[in-house]
């Protein structure tokens, strides 16, 4: 989020130095950005995956913690079942 905010911030202060120096400055500008930024693409194409899969993240996060509830829920229920049982065939209990 924070390195898509300063792309946005660095393109306006090029359109705004574009517009203050001329149309022959800004093609001259213009040939030294598609220079200087050749590997651009790919680093935005990076950003654009590591955005997708932090939101994949989150999402499965909430399948990760609604599986722990459930299993948590057969755990306990499990668990119930077994001190029933053994309270039930105690052969102390009985007498």
């Amino acid at each position: 989020m924070a390195s898509l905010l300063a792309r946005q911030a660095a393109q306006a202060l090029r359109a705004r130095q574009t517009a203050q120096l001329g149309p022959a400055a800004s093609a001259m500008q213009g040939h030294l950005r598609t220079y200087m930024n050749a590997g651009i693409p790919k680093r935005f194409k990076e950003d654009e995956e590591k955005e997708q899969l932090a939101k994949d993240l989150a999402k499965d996060w909430n399948a990760v913690f609604e599986r722990s509830i459930n299993t948590l829920f057969l755990t306990e229920m499990v668990r119930g079942l077994m001190l029933t049982l053994k309270y039930f065939f105690d052969r102390n209990c009985h007498n």
